[in-house]
């Protein structure tokens, strides 16, 4: 991830095939599908990451199950510098089984290693120092003799260091999607300020039919419906792909027989500049339909943690991401696969070097949608999908309530007035939000819409 939020991913693209034990398949009818079976002793997560100041890239942390120990458990280490393929990380455990409960591992300037460190399950925590003997580090000596029972968590060493250097926060775009770019006569700067200003993001995939070798759990014999492009990973069901759909986390209010409070569940992708700009589609709630070569782009929310799956022509999920991922707005994410590839695909070979046509036809599409290059940045006015469009007075500003059903008009004080150029005349039109809503409904569920 870069200071500023771009290009968020696991470290290294780290998985459930490098983290977890045994998971099941994704669906049990197909043969080719297997469950996962793994070496790693990893509890339920991985907690109180830190690095090693000594050893950039190597990193100490606690593996817990979720609940009953405090957040404690055994210490794990792991050397992931950048670069390396998440299949070729080692995890460590660096204690020896049932010699206690430990906490905030942290690794000292000098290589020396503290933790806190709980005997047994009554969980008094204390600070203390980790000696090596043999294979193993155990507990040495305290280094606090305060007294009460206070547990000691957290330690940071305190030292001067010298100013970390500023690593570059805009890589460039790989040269295959450039170049699309360049062709359909898009400048890169200009489109990141739009996405910028309306709060959004791009995705683009080359081909969503490779997937990483080691995924045997979820499909990998995938084509493209109606076309020829297929990847297959061995003999046996083909599962054919349409659409790309993606999912927002919304705070939603829990039920009555849950704890109060919102909690981010999945939805269906439905923020309105998102779907304003994407190519319009026949298919599900926020989706966008796959090019012939296997290719994705798609405007998404920027500053909400998204997630996605490829659909079948009847619009039934195949491949389910396991991830939550947040994206910064004018963020551009270009990948190979959907399912990035830690070194060959299903087939052995290496990621995908089309270019995506799915980009070409989202770019050409937002030209029209927003007047060529969109010299002033701004989103469109009105969303295509918006379909009761309504008159309201100019003159008229604050709450106004309407014949139409369960529809709150709220005109804006100050009249967001938009100059279109339309042939050798001027266009002025006026913005007002509009609310659905019905008696219950929760502010944050209420969904404006741009209307005239």
């Amino acid at each position: 991830m870069n200071q500023d939020g771009t290009q968020q991913v696991t470290l290294n693209h780290m998985g459930r095939h490098e983290l977890l034990d045994f998971f099941e398949p994704r669906f049990n009818d197909d043969p080719n599908l297997v469950a996962f079976t793994g070496a790693t002793k990893i509890s339920d997560g991985l907690f109180q990451i830190t690095e090693n100041p000594a050893e950039p890239g190597q990193y100490l942390m606690i593996s817990s199950p979720e609940f009953t120990t405090h957040a404690s458990g055994d210490i794990i280490r792991m050397q992931a510098e950048p670069g390396i393929p998440a299949d070729a990380i080692v995890l460590e455990q660096l204690n020896a089984d049932n010699t206690g409960f430990y906490r905030h591992p942290l690794a000292l300037s000098n290589g020396d290693l503290i933790s806190s460190h709980a005997n047994d399950n009554q969980f008094l925590f204390l600070l203390k120092e980790l000696q090596q003997n043999g294979p193993n580090w155990s507990t040495n000596q305290r280094l606090t003799s305060l007294q009460g029972g206070l547990w000691e968590l957290s330690p940071v060493e305190v030292k001067t260091r010298p100013r970390p250097t500023v690593l570059p926060m805009d890589p460039q775009l790989p040269n295959i999607e450039k170049q699309i770019f360049n062709e359909e006569g898009v400048d890169i700067q200009s489109f990141k300020q739009y996405l910028e200003d309306s709060n959004l993001a791009l995705v683009v995939s080359r081909n969503v039919t490779t997937r990483d070798n080691a995924d045997r759990q979820q499909p990998f014999n995938l084509r493209i419906a109606d076309s020829t492009t297929q990847t297959l990973g061995s003999a046996g069901k083909i599962y054919d792909l349409s659409d790309i759909q993606f999912l927002q986390a919304d705070h939603i209010r829990s039920g009555t027989y849950s704890k109060p409070g919102r909690r981010p569940l999945a939805q269906f992708m439905h923020d309105s500049a998102a779907i304003a700009n994407n190519p319009p589609t026949n298919g599900p709630q926020g989706s966008v339909k796959l090019g012939n070569d296997g290719s994705m782009a798609a405007f998404i929310p920027a500053g909400r943690a998204m997630t996605w799956q490829t659909l079948a022509p009847d619009g039934s999920p195949v491949v389910r991401e396991r991830i939550w991922v947040t994206f910064q707005p004018g963020e551009i994410r270009a990948c190979t696969s959907c399912h990035g590839l830690n070194t060959v695909d299903q087939t052995g070979n290496f990621g995908p070097t089309n270019p995506p046509e799915a980009l070409r036809t989202l770019l050409h599409f937002w030209k029209q949608n927003n007047g060529g290059q969109n010299t002033e940045n701004k989103p469109p006015i009105v969303s295509p999908i918006t379909t009761n469009i309504i008159d309201v007075d100019p003159a008229s500003s604050g709450i106004q309530f309407y014949e139409e059903t369960s529809t709150l008009i709220l005109v804006l004080q100050m009249t967001l007035m938009e100059t279109l150029f339309h042939g050798s005349g001027f266009i002025l039109l006026m913005a007002a939000l509009k609310f659905h809503f019905h008696q219950g409904t929760e502010p944050s569920q209420m969904q404006p819409l741009l209307i005239r």
